[in-house]
C-alpha cells in the first residue's frame, strides 16, 4: 500500500501547456529588494500575468526570488533564520528556499495561506478528483477533516505538488519566487524529489488525521514533515558521507519535531489535533481533552514531560555523529538549531505546565548570543569533515 501511495504522489506532474507564458523582458533587471521586517512582504513578480517564464530567469530575477524567500524566513522563522545567518551565501539561499517551500505547505494545511495559481488554466486540476479518490483508497484515510475547507486545502496542496514538480523539469520555470528559488537550489544541490514530496505528504496527513495512536505512528508522521526537511538540509551541507549523514540528519529532524510537538501541544489541540501518542498519554493517565484548557494535573504531566524529553534526547544522541561529517562552513547551522531547541526543551522541563499559558520561546537577544558564540566556536574547529568509519 505504501509503495502505491508513494507512486501516486510522485506521479503528480505540472504540464507546461496549462500555464500562460510570460516574457522575461520586463523583469530581466528586477531589483532585489530586502524589505525591512516591519514592512509588508511583496512578491517581486506579483504583476507577472502568467504562470511560467518564456526563458530561464536571469541572475537578477533569481536574486529577487532568493531575497523574497530570505525575507519570508526572517519574518516567520526566527530559530531557522539564526541558524543560517553565518552560512556561505549560496547555502543560505538554498536553505531559505527550502524553508519557504515547507512553510507554504504548512500554512496551507493550517488554513493560514491561500495558494495562488495565477496564469493557470482550469485544465491543470483535471486530475485532482482521481488523485483524491486514490489517495483515500491507498492510504486508508477516513473522511477529510473540516469538510469543504479541508477539500480546498487538499486541492491547494495538490497544486503545490505540481509546482514542486517543476523543479525537475529543466525547461519549466514558474513565476512564483518560492519555486524559482527552490529550483535554483535543487539544481545546485540535487535534491531528491521524494524528500520534497514527503513534506507535502505530511501536510496531507494533517487534513485526515487528528491524533496518533502509538509512538511508531507519530514517528512515521515526523519522518514526513521534519526528517524530510532535515534530509534536504543535509544535501545543502555537503557532508563527506551523504548516506551516513542522511541517517543522522533523519534523527535530528525527529528531535526537533518532537520538541515542537511538546511546545505546541495546546495550540495544536485548539486546532483539533493531538500529536502526542495516545498509548503514551494513557500510560501516564493523561486526558488529551485537558490540553485545550489549563493542561493535565502536574503530578501526571511532569513525569510525562520527563519521559518525552528522554526520548527527544535519545534522538539527539543518534544524530550527534552528523557534525563530524560536515565541512566547517556547514556545521554552524545544525549546531545553532540544536542549541536553540535544547534551550526550549530545558525551559519546558523546568516549568512543564507553562506551555498551557504561554508559548515557550528563547528571547531574541539570547538567540543572537547563541548564534554568535556558536559561529566563533566552529571557527576554531578543523576545516575538513571526518570520513565515517567503514
Amino acid at each position: 500500500m505504501t509503495e502505491g501511495l508513494e507512486a501516486l504522489r510522485s506521479n503528480v506532474q505540472l504540464i507546461p501547456d496549462v500555464l500562460r507564458v510570460v516574457s522575461n523582458s520586463k523583469w530581466v533587471d528586477v531589483a532585489s529588494v530586502m524589505p525591512d521586517p516591519s514592512e509588508p512582504l511583496v512578491n517581486p513578480f506579483k504583476d507577472a500575468e502568467g504562470g511560467r517564464w518564456e526563458a530561464p530567469p536571469t541572475d537578477a530575477m533569481l536574486e529577487a526570488a532568493h531575497s523574497y524567500s530570505h525575507a519570508l524566513t526572517q519574518r516567520v522563522a526566527a530559530n531557522f533564520y539564526h541558524a543560517m545567518r553565518y552560512l556561505p551565501d549560496v547555502k543560505r539561499q538554498a536553505l531559505t528556499a527550502v524553508y519557504a517551500f515547507c512553510r507554504r505547505a504548512d500554512d496551507i494545511a493550517d488554513g493560514d495561506h491561500q495558494e495562488a495559481f495565477s496564469g493557470w488554466s482550469d485544465e491543470a486540476f483535471t486530475g485532482f478528483e482521481q488523485y483524491r479518490e486514490e489517495l483515500v483508497e491507498r492510504s486508508g484515510y477516513d473522511a477529510i477533516i473540516d469538510g469543504g475547507e479541508g477539500l480546498d486545502r487538499l486541492r491547494q496542496l495538490y497544486g503545490l505538488r505540481m509546482k514542486m514538480s517543476s523543479c525537475f523539469d529543466d525547461d519549466l520555470w514558474l513565476t512564483d519566487p518560492v519555486f524559482m528559488a527552490l529550483k535554483a537550489a535543487k539544481n545546485t544541490y540535487n535534491f531528491n524529489r521524494s524528500d520534497l514530496d514527503a513534506v507535502i505528504d505530511g501536510m496531507e496527513d494533517d487534513l485526515y488525521v487528528v491524533d496518533y495512536r502509538t509512538v511508531e505512528h507519530l514517528e512515521a508522521y515526523c519522518a514526513r514533515v521534519a526528517s524530510a526537511t532535515g534530509l534536504l538540509c543535509i544535501d545543502v551541507y555537503q557532508p563527506s558521507d551523504r548516506t551516513a549523514a542522511r541517517k543522522h540528519g533523519y534523527s535530528l529532524g525527529q528531535y526537533m519535531q518532537m520538541i515542537n510537538i511538546l511546545r505546541d501541544v495546546k495550540e495544536d489541540a485548539l486546532l483539533g489535533r493531538v500529536y502526542l501518542p495516545q498509548n503514551l498519554l494513557n500510560d501516564y493517565g493523561i486526558d488529551p481533552e485537558s490540553f485545550v484548557k489549563n493542561g493535565p494535573p502536574s503530578a501526571d504531566w511532569k513525569p510525562f514531560v520527563n519521559e518525552w524529553a528522554r526520548r527527544c534526547n535519545e534522538k539527539l544522541e543518534t544524530a550527534r555523529p552528523l557534525f563530524d561529517l560536515l565541512p566547517r562552513d556547514s556545521r554552524y547551522s545544525p549546531a545553532v538549531m540544536v542549541a536553540l531547541y535544547r534551550r526550549i526543551l530545558r525551559r519546558i522541563i523546568r516549568r512543564p505546565s507553562e506551555i498551557f499559558s504561554k508559548r515557550v520561546r528563547v528571547p531574541s537577544f539570547q538567540k543572537f548570543v547563541i548564534a554568535l558564540l556558536t559561529a566563533l566556536r566552529i571557527r576554531l574547529q578543523p576545516t575538513r569533515p571526518k570520513r565515517s568509519a567503514p
